[in-house]
């Protein structure tokens, strides 16, 4: 697969995943935006009544998530996540699988290598919950 067409099926994804959990929620009362800088450290924010209520980070991945024990995120982007000022939530999502987890400052410990340069962190699936109708219901319940 090259470079450019895993940006454009990453990008369609992204478009994918903003619609369905528009159309998960209340669309009179919550909205989903794209970030519009590609330096912010997620995807989206979600309001609710107009007010901030969280951020979400999606990692799309084109592979079968189910052979791993761990979810791959580059640790710079966990870096920039702590510096948010509300709840965030990265999600993974694959066609066969979705996992989310709410991020917390234990996420910074995860071990962690270099890959091409550049440090990642491995998300044990064990930290994450596996259900996309439970992460609406955090989304509405908060």
């Amino acid at each position: 697969m090259t470079s450019l067409k895993i940006y454009k099926d990453g990008l369609n994804a992204e478009v994918d995943f903003l619609l369905k959990v528009q159309f998960s929620l209340d669309e009179k009362r919550y909205s989903v935006e794209k970030t519009r800088d590609k330096f912010d450290p997620v995807d989206y924010v979600i309001k609710k009544d107009g007010v901030l209520l969280c951020y979400v980070e999606l990692k799309t991945r084109f592979i079968d998530l189910s052979k791993y024990d761990s979810l791959m995120i580059g640790s710079v982007k966990l870096k920039n996540i702590q510096k948010l000022p509300i709840k965030t939530y990265i999600l993974w999502d694959s066609k066969d699988a979705f996992h989310y987890i709410q991020f917390k400052q234990d996420l910074l410990e995860v071990n962690s290598t270099y890959i091409n340069n550049s440090k990642v962190s491995f998300v044990p699936k064990t930290l994450c919950k596996t259900s996309y109708d439970a992460f609406i219901d955090e989304i509405m319940t908060h």
